[in-house]
């Protein structure tokens, strides 16, 4: 054999013996490896949509029975009630994940030793189906590291070590596994409100509320947003299935909602929950009421809210009312304004460098201009009263325009005479007339200083006009 054959060959072995080494390393090897892990499972494909009913024995406490219908679970015993899906999903996935870790014996076990002769839990799988067989695990004592619990499978005479975390999601109290959500509602279906401290109403589309000052216009978004924590009260506990206890719902304070299709929605605000010490307080610290106790009117379970829900029961109108005098959803939309009517009109926009006035130059020694502190200022401000369409400035002593990038105006601010105090605006996006504090064109040039020599510096009048049809956004 020629030295190049002889080369050809060697090469053409070493290629083949690199495939086969390949295909162990990424191939063979991790099957294998996944085909031993996977014969550990104890409960090998099992799902919550396989399963039809679980049981839970826990040493000294009440069974938990759990049934499926129709794709739901929910409490069979010790009490019927909802079920919480994700919590009862949770179990399942973790019992179909747990494993055999170590085999202790495989056969004649001394049961007693593992604490298996009068098992501490149990859990059993039904599964859907009428004629599959029901699968039991039963759980003895923990190991002497306390990271393992003894396990054995009903009918099999193997006794093995499972991860401490399954026995402790195996032996769920029916408490642990209750739906606590309070009610389930569409917050686009709600058209009122009525609250111990305020009243909204819904009409068109567009929120007003009512409190100690009259009614006036309410944040669409903040109504919203709170409509949407109402509907996600979610309890910390269920001390009444049946509604029956002290819980101070004899004479509730009542949060009513109103819905499209004319029913209603009563939750019954009553007692506050039982007094704790506060966790590390102090020796000699008195104990406080926590949370407060609650039910939907015509249901029977009463449901304990902790602490830092109950700002959401007592909103007041204050905290919806929309305050602010102009219409600028997002400052940062915006980016250019006009100030007219005293002296030339001052105009300025953001560039790739920043804000600038477009036309002035600004004087040697004039301090810098806060230009998004002037726009922030006008998103941000809160009426100080709201005043009748009448008063709209006739003439306005001066007015302020902004736009987005586009050229779009966003909104127009026409300011009038002083007031008690304040100052008369009238808002074009909001359609209404306001008091606002006295310094929101504070600090602006009172006039334009010429423009340096052989510096063109261009004029309100030599920038585009807006775009067709832009104008201020009705307010919701």
């Amino acid at each position: 054999m020629t030295g190049s054959r002889r080369t050809l060959v060697a090469l053409a072995v070493a290629v083949a013996l690199g495939l086969v080494y390949l295909g162990w390393v990424k191939v063979l090897q991790p099957r294998r490896e996944k085909a031993k892990e996977d014969a550990k499972l104890i409960f090998p494909g099992t799902s919550a949509d396989s399963l039809g009913e679980i049981l839970l024995r826990k040493q000294g406490e009440a069974d938990v029975r759990l049934v499926r219908s129709g794709g739901t679970w929910a409490l069979a015993q010790p009490i019927q009630a909802p079920a919480d899906q994700d919590q009862v999903a949770g179990l399942v996935s973790q019992l179909a994940e747990a494993k055999r870790e170590e085999i202790v014996a495989d056969h004649d076990a001394d049961l007693h030793e593992f604490g298996l002769d009068s098992p501490t839990g149990a859990v059993t799988f039904r599964p859907g189906s009428p004629s599959a067989k029901a699968l039991a695990l039963f759980f003895g004592s923990n190991n002497p590291t306390g990271a393992f619990a003894y396990g054995m499978v009903d009918g099999r005479p193997e006794v093995f070590m499972t991860p401490l975390s399954v026995k402790t999601a195996a032996l769920k109290s029916a408490a642990d596994l209750r739906d606590k959500k309070v009610w389930s509602f569409d917050v686009a279906q709600v058209q009122s409100v009525d609250g111990p401290s305020l009243k909204l109403r819904r009409d068109k589309g567009l929120w007003t509320v009512t409190g100690p000052q009259g009614s006036e216009p309410a944040k669409g978004n903040g109504v919203t947003d709170w409509l949407g924590q109402l509907e996600g009260l979610r309890a910390d506990a269920v001390p009444s299935e049946d509604g029956k206890g002290p819980f101070g719902l004899g004479t509730p304070k009542v949060l009513d909602l109103g819905l499209a299709d004319g029913g209603h929605l009563r939750l019954l605000v009553g007692g506050r929950g039982k007094p704790k010490v506060p966790v590390g307080a102090r020796p000699g610290t008195k104990a406080a009421p926590e949370g407060v106790y609650v039910q939907v009117a015509g249901r029977k379970p009463v449901f304990h809210l902790p602490d830092n829900d109950l700002v959401f029961l007592d909103k007041r109108a204050s905290d919806v009312a929309d305050r602010n005098a102009f219409l600028i959803p997002d400052q940062a939309a915006v980016e250019r304004f006009e100030v007219s009517g005293a002296g030339p009109t001052l105009v300025a926009a953001q560039g790739q460098s920043g804000w600038a006035w477009l036309s002035r130059t600004a004087a040697a020694g004039e301090p810098a201009f806060d230009f998004s502190g002037f726009v922030s200022k006008f998103a941000g401000v809160q009426l100080l009263r709201r005043l009748p369409l009448s008063a709209k400035p006739g003439k306005p002593a001066r007015s302020v325009r902004f736009y987005d990038g586009g050229n779009n105006l966003i909104e127009t601010a026409d300011f009038g005479p002083p007031m008690g105090g304040g100052q008369v605006v009238f808002s074009a996006g909001k359609a209404a007339v306001f008091l606002v504090t006295k310094d929101l064109l504070q600090g602006l040039p009172g006039s334009a200083p010429p423009p340096k020599p052989g510096a063109p510096s261009p004029s309100a009048s030599s920038l585009p006009p807006p775009a067709a049809g832009s104008g201020p956004v009705p307010a919701h």
